[in-house]
């Protein structure tokens, strides 16, 4: 389902992420969304094209020469409050761009945006006996909502490849271990701590987001030779370096 977006706040959270919050007509769906990852996907026009704000999505895109079509990105939907029928979304900076932060920079109260979802892949299982989560700065936002929303705190393994302290993320209290890492300062990779990680018995689920080729191929090869079943492994690429041009 679609919806219009509009801007109500708009700050900068950290050097590391542009906090968005969102109201709009009819939005109920989305401030019921139950995913553990729950997402909806942004649509970002070029500069000059305005379409108008009662239009239909699906139609619209069809009937617009490519060259005026807009870009998509998804976000995890970070906050919401019923109450105030709000929605915040937490935008990943980047001094080189990309379509949805350049967005987000200038982005202030009355802007708007067009919206699909919600969406999501996954929801943590309080069966589980651990849950490994794994993500750099573009995937935390959804990393932290998986957190916010498991069961038992204590059995979570949270590595961060990140440039925010612990007091900047103010994850929930009672987090089983939480392990920060910077990979721009020095040559530890999420992979290298994941491997020094000693793996509890039992049922193990993973949750990894992040750049495509660490989530995907450094991480996905080594669950899978570790033995752990697919279904208990959830890898989304969020971007790609260094050519990517779905930077987020």
């Amino acid at each position: 389902m679609s919806y219009l977006l509009k801007v109500v706040e708009a700050s900068t959270h950290s050097d590391a992420f542009r906090r968005i919050v969102f109201t709009g007509k009819g939005i109920g769906p989305l401030l019921k969304a139950s995913d553990g990852d729950a997402y909806v996907k942004l649509f970002f026009f070029p500069e000059g094209v305005k379409p108008p704000k009662d239009a239909d999505m699906k139609k619209l895109r069809k009937s617009l020469a490519p060259k005026d079509r807009p870009q998509s990105r998804s976000y995890t939907i970070a906050a919401v409050n019923k109450k105030d029928k709000t929605l915040t979304i937490d935008f990943t900076r980047h001094s080189n761009g990309g379509v949805g932060s350049a967005w987000a920079e200038t982005a202030a109260p009355g802007s708007w945006v067009y919206a699909f979802g919600p969406r999501g892949k996954y929801s943590p299982d309080p069966k589980a006996d651990a849950i490994i989560i794994l993500a750099d700065n573009p995937g935390i936002p959804a990393a932290r909502r998986v957190i916010e929303r498991a069961k038992h705190p204590k059995r979570l393994r949270v590595i961060f490849d990140t440039t925010l302290s612990h007091e900047e993320l103010d994850l929930p209290e009672k987090v089983g271990s939480v392990t920060l890492i910077d990979s721009t300062r020095g040559k530890t990779t999420l992979r290298d701590e994941v491997e020094r990680l000693t793996l509890p018995r039992g049922d193990v689920e993973v949750f990894a987001r992040g750049e495509k080729y660490v989530t995907k191929k450094l991480l996905g090869q080594y669950f899978r030779e570790l033995g752990l079943p697919s279904k208990r492994v959830s890898i989304s690429g969020y971007w790609g370096a260094p050519k990517s041009d779905k930077k987020r």
